[in-house]
């Protein structure tokens, strides 16, 4: 399921995590300073500056030069991630090394724009990326898991809903 609003995200998981990335110079390259948290960041994220893409605190995480994803794998699985953002992306979500969900989030553009998703499906990585030709760039990123409820959808994304499902493991014998 999709939110846009980061207090419904918050009332429907349990144990968030939260990094604002303000607690590193600017142009850091990040990798494993946030294991202690549970997610290391895989490529050229680095710390970013600007006032006007991140409001809240002039700080954020920006994917590398040129068009490049922010990647996140995470130590335990995990079944909610949600992020504030300035910028159109899409999520793509990993369970051992195969794509479980892949989805673009159009609604709520804009600095403070919040995208947030609960899987029933737990993932291990998660891979966001610009699909506006610029580079990908977010704020702060949530973490946690899901509160249990009645059955329902694996996983609904953004505001087109779910575009794609992972492949097979291929035939069992």
């Amino acid at each position: 399921m999709t939110y846009t609003n980061l207090d419904d995200w918050t009332d429907a998981t349990s144990g968030v995590t939260t990094i604002n990335f303000d607690e590193l110079p600017g142009f850091t390259h990040v990798t494993t300073q946030h294991s202690h948290l549970g997610v290391a960041f895989i490529g050229n994220s680095y710390i970013f500056q600007n006032s006007l893409l991140f409001p809240s605190d002039g700080v954020g995480l920006n994917g590398g030069i040129s068009v490049q994803p922010i990647t996140m794998d995470f130590s335990t699985p995990m079944t909610a991630i949600g992020v504030h953002f300035p910028t159109v992306f899409r999520y793509e979500l990993d369970s051992n090394g195969e794509l479980i969900a892949l989805s673009f989030h159009l609604a709520s553009m804009g600095p403070g724009s919040f995208a947030g998703i609960i899987s029933e499906i737990p993932f291990d990585r998660a891979i966001i990326r610009s699909t506006g030709g610029a580079s990908t760039v977010i704020d702060t990123r949530f973490s946690g898991g899901a509160i249990p409820g009645p059955g329902g959808v694996a996983v609904l994304l953004g505001g087109c809903g779910l575009l794609g499902r992972g492949r097979r493991r291929g035939a069992r014998g």
